[in-house]
């Protein structure tokens, strides 16, 4: 079907066209009515040539509505002049009956009126009152005033039903267009404010991932997947760098063909005033959507997407970069704390704390998989004297400068802690008592050869420590008992002489608890 202009066309159409058809029936029924009696009028030739043209026009309409694919205002203009000529031979037929024709004039302009544009309407409305007017007038020949009158008070009648037809049809198109332009705006903001809602959503969500932990290079990925997904867009990476450092602090990627593995770890790169920078290699372009005091965010996305970016995604961008500020500050913060909580001040080594924390993990691993891991325990020899000849200066800087010989003689995956005072430690995993006895020794005699600084700073003092080592299963099955045996090898260490090693020892028919210090090595 051709296009329509309004909703209720279709149902206009079929009622148009059943109304020509129940005319043309009618029309040919006076006609058979006519032969049928012998009244002249009906079958006279005015009332054939009337009809047969009435029929035609209505074959046609049908025709071209149907198979023709004729727009159907196209089909009425068509048919327009030609219903009004045969309108004009059936008034001059049927002019001895009482004026039936009246009916049909007025059923045109309504017609015609509600279903064409104002202008057509009212020249279709012109038209019938016209042929109207003179068919009468040309039949009955208005001898009389009265008649002259009368039939002028129906063409007026003819033509206000159609002026009327015509302007009520036009306002209630404009209604009608009124009401569907603003059912499409308020369907237009709903969406908008559905994806407001989303953006809402996805910001809320977002702000709960980069809370949820401090490790965000953990959920770093599922931020960037949600930001793209929020603002449709395939894939881009989440920059953000310290610009006094000149480092990046959160790199985060998603939906990238592969890994932007070359993306700068440093912030000496040139920005472009508009904001924006080409990675080479890499078909992306990033640009600064936050620059908070030390810090500046960076997305990057390839350059199609980037243009597609409107204010509305800059917004929700902007909301989520203040963010990740605030949780990269807090996750810088927190590993500070955390390290802090677990190093020692002085030696920078770990603390006390952090040593019991790694023995129950290690404990556990071993149990759970099988292992053996080692434990040695450090005294520093006579440093009670040391301190009180060369002052607690350089006793503090001689704990300093022991614990870097410790940790440069030990593996990187050896934890060197400090106990206490002047006693250290170091866990071993995966290490027997063989394995352990060999690094003793090594750190052993690296510390005897290693020239401390006395109080004047000058390279010239030597220092011993007596070592003690227990191993896991062997020697204890819990932490309390690995570190006790640990420490009486120690003890009975210094009490041989010190400067040497000594290994706890388990006799026969037990494990850890009925352990003795063996010596295994040293110097005597």
């Amino acid at each position: 079907m051709a296009d329509r202009t309004y909703s209720g066309l279709l149902l206009n159409e079929r009622a148009y066209t059943a109304t020509r058809v129940i005319l043309a029936v009618i029309a040919w029924l006076l006609v058979w009515a006519g032969l049928a009696t012998g009244t002249g009028q009906l079958y006279g030739p005015l009332m054939l040539i009337g009809t047969f043209v009435a029929t035609s026009t209505t074959i046609g309409v049908v025709l071209a509505s149907r198979f023709g694919h004729v727009a159907f205002e196209t089909i009425l203009v068509w048919a327009a002049p030609v219903d009004l000529v045969a309108v004009g031979v059936l008034i001059a037929a049927l002019h001895g009956y009482g004026d039936p024709i009246l009916a049909v004039v007025l059923a045109f302009v309504v017609f015609y009126g509600h279903l064409l544009e104002r202008r057509p309407a009212l020249l279709a409305a012109v038209a019938a009152t016209l042929v109207y007017l003179g068919s009468h007038a040309w039949v009955y020949q208005l001898a009389e005033w009265h008649e002259t009158l009368f039939l002028g008070m129906k063409g007026l009648a003819v033509l206000y039903v159609g002026v009327l037809s015509s302007v009520m049809s036009e306002r209630h198109r404009e209604r009608e267009y009124e009401v569907g332009e603003a059912v499409l705006e308020r369907g237009l903001m709903a969406e908008e404010l559905q994806r407001r809602v989303d953006e809402l959503h996805a910001i809320l969500d977002v702000n709960e991932m980069v809370h949820s932990s401090f490790d965000l290079d953990r959920v770093g990925a599922d931020i960037v997947e949600t930001l793209c997904r929020t603002i449709g867009i395939a894939g881009a990476t989440v920059l953000v760098m310290d610009k006094r450092k000149n480092e990046t602090l959160l790199s985060a990627s998603s939906g990238l063909t592969r890994k932007p593995d070359d993306l700068p770890d440093r912030f000496a790169v040139a920005i472009e005033t508009d904001g924006q920078l080409e990675l080479a290699g890499q078909h992306l372009v990033c640009r600064s959507i936050q620059d908070h005091k030390s810090m500046i965010v960076l997305f990057c996305t390839d350059p199609s997407s980037m243009e597609r970016l409107g204010q509305r995604e800059m917004q929700v961008l902007k909301a989520v970069s203040t963010g990740l500020v605030v949780a990269v500050e807090n996750s810088r913060l927190y590993r500070l704390t955390h390290r802090l909580s677990v190093t020692d001040d002085l030696t920078g080594l770990y603390n006390y704390r952090y040593l019991q924390q790694r023995l129950d993990e290690e404990l556990e691993r071993s149990r759970r998989y099988e292992k053996t891991f080692s434990l040695l325990m450090l005294d520093i020899d006579g440093f009670k004297r040391f301190n009180d000849t060369q002052g607690h200066l350089a006793g503090d800087r001689a704990l300093a400068d022991l614990g870097g010989v410790i940790r440069s003689a030990v593996r990187e995956v050896d934890v060197v802690t400090r106990y206490g005072g002047e006693e250290f430690s170091v866990i071993l995993p995966e290490t027997d008592e063989s394995g352990a006895l060999i690094v003793a020794e090594k750190i052993r005699e690296a510390v005897a050869a290693h020239a401390f600084l006395d109080v004047d700073g000058e390279p010239l003092l030597r220092l011993t420590v007596s070592i003690g080592l227990a191993t896991y299963p062997v020697h204890a099955t819990d932490k309390e008992s690995l570190l006790r045996h640990a420490d009486d090898a120690v003890y009975q260490a210094k009490a041989d002489g010190k400067d040497r090693v000594r290994v706890a020892q388990v006799h026969e028919g037990g494990n850890g608890e009925d352990a003795d210090a063996a010596e295994t090595g040293g110097i005597e």
